[in-house]
């Protein structure tokens, strides 16, 4: 599957693109997102109770 040509990116603008993946505010984001996402799915998984 094609996307396009390949260009360079300037230096500055990725460093600034990996600093920021890297902020805790970022992680911070990132799991509280997923975990939304859990509860939603399966809510007892905080009960510790499990219906089979």
């Amino acid at each position: 599957m094609s996307a396009g040509t390949i260009r360079p990116l300037d230096p500055a603008l990725a460093r600034e693109a990996h600093d920021w993946t890297s902020t805790d505010r970022r992680s911070k984001a990132n799991f509280a997102y997923y975990a939304r996402k859990a509860l939603r799915s399966h809510p007892d998984c905080v009960t510790g109770q499990v219906d089979l």
